[in-house]
């Protein structure tokens, strides 16, 4: 069990008179600065904007991200797999929903006389899913109950929808959903060690829940490779593109605990990381 902390870069800007003067360059040496001091890890989204890309002067450790889309109409289904990949991409995003409904049956069987409802606020029952669920994952942000409510539920955040399933008085994981325009996108989610299945069911019940209120497109980022894959497919979601996350900088190499680099480097190295570990969402 080893843990640290970590920073989250939220936001960097130069106004457009001050450009071109090393002003970027000086923030982001006093941001380095402040972590070597307290021996954080920096963790954040590689900007696809070009014209930002120049603030960003340090070698970044990068690890690729997917981007997950579930659409609920023919015509959009088509139109976003199509622009994502042409089409050989629609055609992977046809197959995939024949998976749904089997993983669906499994998530079923996995909640026997269960159910999906939603969660006013976390609680202990969601700290023992984060003690139950941690172990899939080599590095994970914690999520103790504190903390969801926190970044989730504050009503200064917005406005989002957590739903948890509950089967045989046990909490068995957690999805929360977050409207942003037309859009829904999936902030979080968490399920016990090998019931992947039930995120099928959690994503699932969020997104009928948002298309019934008129909302055409779920999106979901996780880590390539991620243990919930099977999930977002019988949820009817499909691979619509790649982006990238970085964890901590090249210059902080040295100061890092051997074991921790070994974690970052490793090709096999399990991240956990959802939309809710960026400021931005």
């Amino acid at each position: 069990d080893r843990r640290c902390h970590w920073e989250n870069s939220a936001d960097m800007a130069v106004h457009p008179e001050f450009q071109g003067l090393g002003i970027s360059r000086l923030l982001n040496a006093a941001r380095l600065d402040r972590l070597i001091e307290n021996g954080y890890l920096s963790f954040g989204a590689v900007s696809p904007n070009p014209q930002v890309r120049h603030m960003d002067q340090i070698a970044w450790e990068v690890r690729p991200l997917t981007v997950w889309t579930r659409t609920s109409s023919a015509r959009a289904f088509a139109a976003t797999h199509y622009r994502s990949g042409g089409l050989g991409q629609l055609a992977r995003a046809v197959r995939a929903v024949a998976t749904r409904r089997r993983v669906r049956g499994i998530a079923e069987r996995e909640l026997p006389g269960g159910a999906i409802r939603e969660l006013q606020q976390f609680d202990a029952a969601t700290d023992a899913v984060w003690e139950a669920a941690r172990t899939d994952f080599d590095i994970v942000t914690e999520r103790t109950a504190e903390y969801l409510n926190w970044r989730h539920l504050d009503p200064r955040g917005g406005a989002a929808v957590a739903l948890q399933a509950v089967s045989s008085d046990r909490v068995r994981g957690y999805a929360v959903f977050k409207a942003d325009g037309e859009v829904v996108r999936v902030t979080d989610l968490l399920v016990e060690s090998g019931h992947t299945a039930v995120a099928a069911a959690l994503l699932s019940a969020g997104a009928e829940r948002f298309e019934a209120h008129g909302y055409r497109q779920l999106v979901c980022w996780l880590p390539a490779a991620h243990p919930y894959d099977a999930a977002l497919r019988g949820a009817g979601f499909v691979e619509t593109s790649s982006d990238r996350f970085i964890f901590a900088t090249r210059a902080e190499q040295g100061l890092r605990p051997p074991a921790m680099q070994a974690l970052l480097d490793g090709a096999g190295t399990r991240f956990h990381v959802t939309m809710s570990d960026f400021d931005f969402v």
